[in-house]
């Protein structure tokens, strides 16, 4: 809901509802043989071990938003808003189902077999942490009647729950982009912006950490438009460096490169 205060300024505010349902699950299947002392004339024992991992996690989060526009000249406009979420409920479930089995004549024989099965489950109260809260600034310049030049700074806030996976840092984002009509119903979108990681920094003293990539991105559309109607065809290009520990229980780390290629298309009308 937005409402013009005056001729130069206008306010809005939003509300916004989140549902997050996120299931994994690992099953894995080992066949290993315990190696023995030859020299006892002792046979090489197999062993089987099969594992279900499930991780689930629920939450429910409920955000409100507010913002302000305001026309700095008549061809410049600035705008200002921020998103602060509330997280409602959430729920975290890890459970885990082992079973080990070892043979001494490579499970030909049920009877000649030891079974051991471990099943276990854990609940943790506040694993998220919640979404961070989001701050944007955003500058428009209406160059001419077929040009339009923006750019927008975003930053969102920290989180930190019971579970590092979902640990967030404080980031900030910057994009700039033109629009440039080519004929009256033919504009090109050109677009440059950074897309840096939340997720916490490698440190060097600790093993199994997340993957830490900043990326700096291009894109690029062509739109037909109509009075009532648009559709876009283009593309994203995300290029990024950084850090990771490729080595489970090691404190070793890797640099790493990745890159992403998105070919987007989208249609509007307004009825």
């Amino acid at each position: 809901a937005s409402k013009r205060l005056f001729s130069s300024l206008a306010a809005g505010v939003s509300l916004s509802y989140l549902a997050v349902d996120e299931l994994v699950q690992d099953y894995q299947d080992v066949l290993a043989t315990v190696d023995t002392d030859d020299e006892d004339n002792i046979p090489d024992t197999p062993q089987l071990l099969t594992q279900n991992l499930r991780q689930r996690l629920e939450v429910s989060i409920v955000e409100i938003g507010m913002g302000l526009q305001y026309s700095l000249l008549p061809n410049v406009s600035l705008g200002v808003n921020f998103k602060v979420p509330t997280t409602v409920s959430q729920n975290f479930e890890n459970g885990f189902e082992q079973t080990t089995i070892q043979s001494k004549d490579g499970f030909n024989t049920i009877t000649d077999s030891i079974s051991r099965t471990v099943a276990g489950k854990s609940k943790i109260d506040n694993p998220f942490g919640g979404l961070p809260s989001e701050y944007r600034l955003g500058l428009a310049w209406f160059a001419s009647t077929g040009v339009l030049w923006t750019m927008d700074v975003s930053h969102y806030t920290a989180i930190k729950g019971d579970l590092d996976i979902y640990t967030r840092e404080a980031v900030t984002n910057y994009a700039t982009g033109l629009e440039w009509y080519i004929t009256p119903n033919v504009p090109v979108r050109f677009g440059v912006f950074t897309n840096n990681d939340a997720r916490p920094e490698i440190d060097e003293t600790k093993t199994d950490q997340a993957d830490h990539i900043d990326y700096t991105g291009y894109s690029m559309f062509f739109v037909w438009a109509q009075p009532n109607s648009q559709v876009a065809l283009g593309g994203i290009y995300q290029g990024g460096k950084g850090k990771a520990q490729k080595i489970a229980k090691s404190t070793a780390v890797q640099d790493v490169e990745a890159t992403s290629y998105t070919i987007a298309f989208s249609a509007t009308q307004n009825i």
